[in-house]
C-alpha cells in the first residue's frame, strides 16, 4: 500500500509540476508577447517620425523654394518696372517737364 501510495503522490507531484509548468510558459509567453508589442510600437514610432521629418524635410524644401522663386520673380518685376520708370521719367525731363509732373506720371519720388 505505501507503494501505491507513492506512485499515487509522484503522479500529483508530476501532474501539478505540468500543469505548472503549460501555465508558467503561457504566462512567459504572453509577457514575451507584450514586452515584443511594446518594443515593436516603439520601435514602429520612432521610425514613423524619422520618415516624417524627412518628408517634412524635403516638402520643406520644396515649398521653399517655390517661395523663393515667387519672391525673385516679384523683385524682379518690380526692379523691370522701376527701370522703365525711371527711364520714362529721364526722357520727359529732357522733353522739359516739370518734376512734380514726371513724379505724379512715373509713380516715382521727386529725389528719384
Amino acid at each position: 500500500e505505501l507503494s501505491y501510495q507513492a506512485s499515487m503522490y509522484q503522479s500529483s507531484y508530476h501532474d501539478g509540476r505540468l500543469d505548472g509548468e503549460k501555465t508558467g510558459m503561457a504566462a512567459g509567453m504572453e509577457k514575451g508577447r507584450e514586452a515584443g508589442r511594446k518594443e515593436g510600437r516603439a520601435e514602429g514610432r520612432e521610425e514613423g517620425r524619422e520618415e516624417g521629418k524627412a518628408e517634412g524635410r524635403e516638402e520643406g524644401k520644396a515649398e521653399g523654394r517655390e517661395e523663393g522663386k515667387a519672391e525673385g520673380r516679384e523683385e524682379g518685376r518690380e526692379e523691370g518696372l522701376k527701370e522703365k520708370a525711371i527711364a520714362m521719367a529721364r526722357v520727359m525731363k529732357q522733353k522739359g517737364l516739370n518734376l512734380t509732373d514726371i513724379a505724379e506720371i512715373s509713380g516715382l519720388p521727386i529725389e528719384e
